[in-house]
């Protein structure tokens, strides 16, 4: 073990067999890894970010291109198929097409590259994104109301997020999904429009629970549960289940068809983290920014993935490291709609969603 990851040294009594694909200790097959590439962001949603913003990482701190890359080609030697690249707000970086997508869109073994984005700069960069290898992206639009999205991001223009959507699908950025996170008293009712929206253009809406990390002021107040949601929207929606949609993400989807014949059925995803856990199918695995492995949302993480590779760890030490580290991943995050406490004191901007 190098010294200095930060990782305590029991884990090397944790039984695993090192020639299998990326599981954790409850047998949970791992094959998606989100990378955080910035912590920074240029909007600061209520739900996301104190808006006062935060201390962000110096520069030194985070990791650069080319260490994003060498963990990618790791993680797919160890059977992750999906990588997606969030922030913060990943298109705030310098040169991510031509030095990061362009590079993970080349090796080989992954499936499935994507990226999360607030939207704000999509239309200046989604030319670029789609000639370095960029096929697939979620942009978060909470609602279609233009005060009630500044309210929400404290100052997002929705007019630029939307014009870089429409751009996005012109290049073939498809499937496109659309987030939006359900906040109490906020954006509860904007559902029905955001999904005439998303079933216009062909897009898959994606409705998130609000969930208790880092901004827990708003949460104690704002959180509303998804099925609270469904009841709404089932007086004027049919509902059918469907397939899962590409990226293998822990979205229950269903097939919304209006009542009235309105517009065209719309396939809809329903992520709630709290009111229906999704614990036991997770498959998926979180570096941050700074370049730390986040085994489980809700935990802080302790394997400093940055350190192992600077102070010189070959790729089969920081592939064992990661195996050992999903061993210790527990088996359900901690936070809940019954206990209204923060998990972990980092915002999800930092974390990466």
């Amino acid at each position: 073990m190098v010294a200095g990851c930060g990782y305590p040294l029991v884990i090397n009594m944790m039984r695993f067999d090192p020639y299998t694909l990326l599981k954790d200790s409850q047998h949970r097959r791992v094959e998606y890894v989100r990378f955080s590439i910035t912590d920074r962001c240029n909007y600061r949603c209520t739900y996301c970010m104190p808006a006062t913003g935060l201390q962000f990482h110096h520069k030194a701190d985070l990791l650069t291109y080319e260490e994003i890359v060498r963990l990618a080609t790791i993680f797919i030697s160890l059977g992750i198929r999906r990588v997606r690249l969030t922030g913060g707000e990943p298109l705030v970086r310098k040169h991510l097409a031509g030095e990061l997508v362009a590079a993970l869109s080349r090796l080989d073994g992954i499936e499935d590259l994507a990226m999360t984005t607030n939207g704000h700069l999509l239309n200046d960069y989604a030319d670029v994104l789609y000639a370095a290898g960029l096929r697939r992206i979620n942009v978060s639009v909470d609602t279609l109301d233009p005060a009630r999205f500044s309210q929400i991001t404290r100052g997002g223009n929705l007019t630029r997020v939307l014009s870089g959507i429409e751009k996005a699908k012109a290049l073939g950025m498809i499937p496109l999904k659309i987030n939006a996170v359900v906040v109490a008293g906020v954006n509860e009712f904007d559902p029905p429009s955001l999904i005439r929206y998303s079933a216009e253009r062909g897009f898959i809406l994606r409705l998130i629970e609000y969930m208790p990390i880092g901004v827990d002021d708003n949460w104690k107040t704002g959180f509303v549960s998804l099925q609270q949601i469904k009841q709404r929207l089932a007086e004027s929606y049919e509902f059918d289940d469907c397939d899962p949609v590409v990226g293998g993400g822990p979205a229950h989807y269903l097939q919304l068809s209006p009542k009235n014949g309105s517009h065209e059925p719309v396939r809809v995803g329903f992520i709630a983290a709290l009111s229906e856990n999704f614990c036991a199918h997770c498959n998926r695995v979180r570096v941050t920014s700074d370049g730390r492995l986040r085994e489980c949302l809700s935990r802080e993480g302790f394997l400093s993935l940055r350190n192992l590779m600077r102070q010189g760890a070959d790729d089969t030490e920081i592939g064992a490291a990661i195996r050992r580290a999903l061993f210790m991943k527990v088996d359900g995050h901690s936070f809940g709609a019954e206990h209204g406490h923060v998990a972990t004191l980092q915002t999800m901007s930092s974390i990466g969603g």
